[in-house]
């Protein structure tokens, strides 16, 4: 029964899917698809510019095995503000894609999936958290050398709008949070105040700058975990969901056999308008890069497979009634399927959730049940090509 459950999940979280564009997919086996921002200043005892991460082979308790980036020892010394002041990271221990960009007034869903494994955990979760967080106004090509060091440009690095920060607590307090906005003023501006050398500095790691700074507006606008997401035993998986109005935020293990973003973390509404000044301090037109930051001191953290798409919303155009023609029953199949809201079939293909192909037969007749008796239980996607039309809908395997 639960194994159908579970199945039954997948089948409508990946038929929600079907449509997307991807934006982002970043398995790290190289270093070309991200900047890195260590490398905008020089740090600890280098006297060139060095990269404050690597990618390795990274295995679990279980020895599940992911190419995962994460910081280098000596990085791990000298992240943040917080040591040496000259030669310190200070918070240029993150990474930046930048993709099309997204265009939030059509109403269309973005999601960002990845996988992270901790070293370990840690009382208060502070030392090993990770901050994702989505920009809007990022400069073409990323940020400048020195950058980090100077006020002269309005935002180097872009401007916060929607974000989420994972502790690696052991306590009941300090799980995370997600939210939207932030900065130091209405426009959103990367600022902190460094208390060791009195100077103002951007602070990349999101919206949220250490307590006794500011934020703006007072209150942050957030939604805090009430469970425990981190873990340095076993790979977590973890979908976060912008959509039009809401922003939701979810995980599960990275070997459960089941596809699917897992059980709900927390969830924020997003205001599409506000009295506020600006308006779009709650609603961003637009999403143009993602970010995460790495703490680090002492935790480790490693970080792998970030898949960033969008959802294409089909309310109102012309095509969706005609996607919403075929139906393949039952749901869930056993060992044979039946189509229907089609009269001719040129060809059909049969589709794994990874895009394989895994079956195609040619000149078929629709009324004929398929034989899936041979396919292992799963979901997969149906394309049906029908003269000029092609047409893809879900099923799923038992």
């Amino acid at each position: 029964m639960k194994h159908r459950i579970a199945l039954l999940f997948s089948f409508f979280f990946y038929c929600y899917l079907y449509g997307q564009t991807i934006l982002v997919e970043d398995d790290f086996s190289s270093s070309s698809k991200y900047f890195d921002n260590s490398k905008l200043t020089i740090w600890g005892s280098n006297s060139s510019v060095q990269s404050a991460f690597i990618i390795t082979q990274k295995a679990d308790n279980n020895g599940m095995t992911f190419r995962a980036i994460s910081l280098t020892d000596s990085a791990l010394l000298h992240t943040n503000y917080h040591t040496d002041t000259l030669k310190s990271l200070k918070a240029l221990t993150c990474l930046d894609w930048q993709f099309t960009p997204v265009n939030r007034k059509q109403k269309d869903t973005l999601y960002i999936e990845f996988d992270i494994l901790w070293s370990n955990m840690t009382s208060s979760g502070e030392s090993g958290r990770i901050n994702m967080i989505t920009l809007y106004r990022y400069p073409a090509g990323g940020a400048d050398f020195n950058d980090a060091d100077s006020l002269m440009k309005t935002h180097p690095f872009g401007r916060p709008a929607y974000h989420i920060r994972v502790r690696n607590s052991s306590t009941t307090l300090n799980k995370g949070f997600i939210g939207y906005g932030g900065g130091n003023d209405s426009l959103g501006r990367l600022y902190i105040h460094d208390e060791w050398t009195g100077k103002l500095r951007h602070w990349l790691a999101g919206a949220v700058p250490p307590s006794g700074t500011g934020t703006y507006p007072a209150s942050l606008n957030s939604s805090d975990f009430t469970i425990t997401t981190a873990s340095a035993t076993r790979w977590k998986h973890f979908t976060w969901i912008i959509e039009p109005e809401k922003q939701s935020f979810y995980h599960r293990y990275s070997s459960d056999s089941f596809a699917g973003p897992g059980a709900l973390v927390t969830s924020i509404n997003i205001p599409e308008h506000s009295t506020e000044n600006p308006p779009y301090y709650h609603w961003f037109d637009t999403i143009e890069a993602f970010r995460i930051y790495f703490n680090g001191n002492p935790t480790n953290t490693y970080f792998a497979n970030l898949k960033i798409s969008l959802k294409t919303n089909l309310t109102n155009r012309n095509d969706l009634h005609r996607e919403l023609e075929i139906v393949a029953y039952p749901v869930p199949a056993t060992n044979y399927l039946n189509i229907s809201g089609v009269k001719r079939i040129s060809q059909l293909e049969i589709i794994s959730t990874d895009g394989k192909v895994l079956y195609t037969r040619k000149n078929i007749q629709p009324e004929i049940p398929i034989n899936i008796a041979w396919i292992e239980p799963g979901v997969y996607f149906l394309r049906i090509i029908s003269g000029t039309e092609i047409k893809t809908v879900c099923w799923v395997k038992q």
